[in-house]
């Protein structure tokens, strides 16, 4: 954390502040399956050790004239057994709690919840290795004496806003500007009550799924995009099916800049297709794969960073007030909703330090999300796709599983409990 008594929330975080609801309430939630049963004692004091040497995360989102900024605060976070619901509001009028993560145990099961205005995926990832690393060297002291839980990278970048720290106005090339979108295929169907939402894991043998994506000449991340597509426009109304299908990736700027920060650093890209004639998946794969990889060319990705941070630079956007500037950002969102039709981030593999490896079963991680969100990662042999859905019916899950089998992937599939009526 910088020296001073407060830091500014990054560019991305702007627009889950005015943007988050009940129902979508912009929580991550990442877990790490222990091959034993967890001890809430020490996981506690593994907790403690944890946010000693990663403060950025005890803050409270203070609410200024002109924009949102992150407070340090002395509050505790305490371990609770997992209860309630998933993806919990973790700030707002009706947060109750003074910080905006909470962590929580269930069987073998450790589980942190996170607003992501406090970081992305890869932050949230980090967070918990280490909560599980400090959590295994106090249960076994003499196996893990030499292990170091913690990032060896300074705090200062750590905490840094590297969207701010590598913005370059002058560095755009419009040979790259992303093309005029139309107007996406959106999932229909009736909203579950109470502001649920669903949630499905869904395990599969990574190195069948890599196997099938090689056969079809792509990475698995274009793969799993071509099989979604595939399966939304199967579930679509026949007066439907002339839209795109549209499908949003979230890109982790930290390889394209060498960033070590613990924050929010990612920007999205859309792959999208018009099924106006027959495909097939190694056709529709191979296509996908080579959009992707232009739309994550160094030049575009360095592009598209700057456009979106350019936004806030100007001297009329800053000195607005910040109740008009959410308003702006909060129809700024809606608009953008309607050229998704879902969200596939595709985290890679999970790499913690090999002194804990023998410990950990399996990793999970996902998203709120106000429609389809599936999250990817892959730990030793298992892949684990989380999926969060806020529809009564499941036609699109059903169908890409039945597109899994066909490709002769098993998938084991667990999900939640909610109330439909």
């Amino acid at each position: 954390m910088s020296n001073a008594n407060w830091y500014n929330v990054d560019n991305v975080s702007k627009v889950f502040l005015a943007s988050y609801n009940k129902r979508d309430t912009r929580c991550i939630r990442v877990t790490c399956t222990l091959k034993e049963m967890i001890e809430p004692e020490l996981l506690q004091e593994a907790l403690t050790q944890t946010v000693e040497a990663m403060p950025q995360y005890q803050v409270r989102i203070r609410r200024g004239f002109f924009w949102h900024y992150l407070d340090p605060t002395d509050a505790m976070p305490v371990v609770s057994e997992e209860d309630g619901r998933l993806y919990p509001l973790l700030y707002g009028p009706n947060h109750k709690g003074l910080l905006h993560y909470k962590v929580s145990y269930y069987r073998c099961r450790i589980t942190l919840e996170i607003f992501h205005v406090l970081c992305d995926g890869t932050g949230a990832l980090e967070f918990l290795n280490a909560l599980v690393g400090h959590y295994l060297k106090l249960k076994y002291p003499a196996a893990l004496t030499a292990y170091t839980p913690t990032s060896a990278a300074p705090l200062y970048e750590r905490t840094r806003d590297d969207y701010a720290q590598f913005f370059d106005r002058e560095n755009t090339s419009h040979s790259v500007a992303p093309k005029k979108r139309r107007k996406a295929y959106r999932i229909q169907g009736r909203l579950l009550p109470y502001d649920q939402l669903q949630h499905f894991e869904l395990h599969m043998e990574a190195a069948k799924v890599v196997a099938a994506a090689k056969a079809c000449g792509c990475s698995v991340t274009a793969y799993f995009t071509a099989l979604f597509m595939l399966a939304i426009q199967r579930d679509m109304p026949t007066a439907k099916r002339k839209r795109p299908v549209a499908i949003s990736l979230p890109v982790n700027l930290r390889r394209f800049y060498g960033s070590e920060t613990s924050r929010n650093f990612f920007n999205n890209i859309s792959l999208t297709h018009t099924f106006d004639k027959p495909i097939s998946l190694p056709e529709l794969a191979a296509l996908m794969d080579k959009k992707l990889k232009e739309l994550t060319s160094e030049e575009a990705v360095r592009f598209r960073m700057n456009e979106f941070v350019k936004i806030e630079r100007p001297i009329y956007t800053r000195m607005t007030p910040l109740l008009i500037k959410q308003h702006v950002v909060r129809q700024f969102t809606a608009v953008e909703a309607k050229q998704v039709s879902a969200v596939i981030s595709n985290l890679g593999l999970i790499r913690p330090d090999e002194a804990i490896l023998p410990y950990v079963d399996y990793y999970s991680i996902g998203c709120s999300a106000p429609n389809l969100f599936s999250t990817i990662c892959s730990f030793g042999s298992d892949l684990c796709m989380t999926i969060s859905y806020p529809f009564v019916n499941t036609g699109v899950l059903k169908a890409f599983v039945d597109l899994l089998q066909r490709e002769n992937i098993p998938v084991k599939l667990d999900a939640t409990e909610v109330i439909t009526r």
